[in-house]
């Protein structure tokens, strides 16, 4: 027997960061999206879940290659994100996340003559 088999595994990771918004596309083939987590924050984005092992009535595994069981993957962003603005969709086996960037609030500074105290 050979391969990797059940335990933790790292799914691949492609990060795209566009004029406003930020796009991670990980690998993801054969998850079921209810065991799938994900968790952002300004500055990452954290997921996680599960990948069932495959398993074939009255056969037995002779080689073992594609990985199962938990996986976690840690994405630092390119861009602070706004958190409240996520998005993720699974789709042919990739769980795309688009990520608006948040938007510095503006601040006003007064500006005071040389040697005057306010």
């Amino acid at each position: 027997m050979y391969g990797i088999g059940k335990g933790i595994w790292t799914p691949l990771v492609d990060v795209y960061e566009g004029e406003c918004q930020t796009v991670v596309v990980v690998e993801l083939p054969g998850v079921d999206p209810e065991q799938t987590h994900l968790e952002v924050t300004p500055s990452t984005l954290t997921l996680g879940g599960v990948r069932k092992s495959l398993s074939y009535q009255g056969f037995s595994p002779m080689g073992m290659e594609i990985p199962s069981g938990q996986f976690e993957r840690v994405v630092h962003l390119p861009s602070r994100v706004d958190t409240g603005a996520v998005e993720a969709v699974l789709e042919n086996g990739l769980l795309i996340v688009t990520l608006r960037h948040s938007r510095p609030a503006a601040v006003s500074i007064p500006v005071r003559e040389s040697g005057k105290a306010e």
